[in-house]
């Protein structure tokens, strides 16, 4: 670094030049969202948390914890990869005085050590299989306020148990948690209008999630093979489902179908062997072929009559 009064080099983490003896005045940075701080601020303009015991500084030696990363030409950091050996990794919102934004595609995937993430808020992008295939990841927080769950994201994280989304998610895409296989429970928030194809499949563990009413479009198979699911609930504002969405899902005891709902896609509950009655209300104008097949012990009502 170089002394702004002298011109001489000095030392990184210098409060003083040894030259001149000029203070250096270092950028601060909130540790919360990673947004730069006035001097004299008392509260982050950014996220509203308090300055005090909240701010590190340019100078400090960043926790940088085995991440690789690259800055774009916005000067953000986006972090590409981990090699570090800890198992619980707090992905910090500044490196070397720069705001992480992003996590790049695959940038955890395959990662055999690491069993607890948390995503810091100064993130606005998280890429595709970022966390994929890895077998020892339990627990994930996104504080970040992204509005996608990308294609792939948590692919086959066996371990998985534990995953807060954020309520500004919109879009779950394609095969996000395929193959979570302990995964037993999940909140969809509030505000998605989207579930991709396959964004579920083969969740063995899971018995309860909750779909908002914002959904308006679930994809192919996105429940498909999750054989502890008991119950589901359609949300009213259903407009298109794809094929075989809650096919094989041989725990399934009971589907309500809010109204508002409009259609049932091909196959939606096929071979849901336990599924006692559903009642199909009248905003419902699409069933697709052979919805309610091998169902030995179903009952359906539709417009109040048996279907």
């Amino acid at each position: 670094m170089i002394c702004s009064n002298c011109g001489k080099e000095i030392s990184d983490t210098a409060k003083f030049c040894r030259f001149c003896g000029t203070k250096v005045e270092w950028e601060m940075y909130c540790k919360e969202c990673g947004a730069k701080l006035q001097s004299d601020s008392a509260f982050c303009s950014e996220c509203g948390k308090p300055v005090a015991g909240n701010a590190e500084s340019a100078a400090d030696e960043v926790p940088v914890g085995g991440f690789r990363w690259e800055e774009d030409s916005d000067g953000n950091v986006f972090v590409t990869g981990h090699s570090g050996n800890g198992s619980i990794v707090n992905i910090p919102p500044v490196i070397d005085g720069k705001r992480v934004t992003e996590i790049s595609s695959g940038a955890f995937r395959e990662n055999k050590a690491v069993t607890d993430i948390t995503v810091p808020r100064s993130v606005v992008r998280i890429g595709n299989r970022a966390f994929s295939n890895s077998p020892s990841l339990r627990s994930v927080t996104i504080k970040a306020e992204i509005t996608e769950i990308g294609r792939e994201m948590f692919y086959e994280c066996t371990a998985l148990t534990d995953v807060k989304l954020p309520d500004t998610v919109r879009v779950i895409e394609a095969s996000a948690f395929y193959g979570c296989t302990a995964l037993r429970s999940i909140t969809i928030p509030e505000g998605v209008t989207e579930i991709g194809a396959e964004a579920f499949m083969g969740c063995t563990a899971l018995e309860i999630v909750t779909i908002p009413d914002s959904v308006v479009e679930i994809g192919d198979g996105a429940f498909k093979y999750c054989k502890s699911l008991k119950s589901v609930t359609i949300p009213a504002g259903l407009k298109r489902t794809g094929e075989r969405v809650f096919i094989d899902c041989q725990a399934l005891e009971r589907a309500e179908i809010k109204p508002g709902a409009e259609e049932i896609g091909v196959q939606m509950f096929y071979y849901c062997s336990r599924l006692r009655s559903v009642d199909i209300p009248d905003s419902v104008v699409r069933i697709g072929e052979y919805a309610f097949d091998h169902c030995p012990s179903l009952t359906v009502t539709y417009r109040g009559k048996p279907y």
